[in-house]
């Protein structure tokens, strides 16, 4: 059965180390990483833009999307749950994360 499948095998002129260096395989490194910082950031700024526009129609200032911690104080306070849950809630996942220093 899988003797009918063609061979897989690269040919053996792209196993040559001339035709991809090491600065060539550094280069494709840099910028797959450079490519996914760049989205990381998109999505980033796209989702704190949304954050932005719930936290003006509640009547919090829009530059709180931006504050990790404060934001969540923030969405605890439009969702108007009491203030526990937003210490509980912190306290998990500081306890799930665990220490950051070890």
């Amino acid at each position: 059965m899988f003797a009918s499948l063609p061979s897989l095998s690269l040919p053996l002129a792209l196993h040559n180390s001339s035709d991809f260096t090491d600065v060539a395989a550094a280069a494709v490194v840099a910028l797959i990483v450079v490519l996914e910082l760049l989205l990381f950031a998109l999505l980033y700024v796209g989702g704190t833009l949304a954050w932005m526009d719930v936290f003006r129609k509640a009547g919090y200032p829009g530059w709180a999307a931006f504050v990790s911690f404060y934001n969540s104080w923030v969405l605890v306070k439009i969702g108007g749950r009491p203030e526990s849950n937003f210490w509980l809630s912190s306290a998990l996942t500081r306890a799930s994360t665990g220490p950051s220093c070890r």
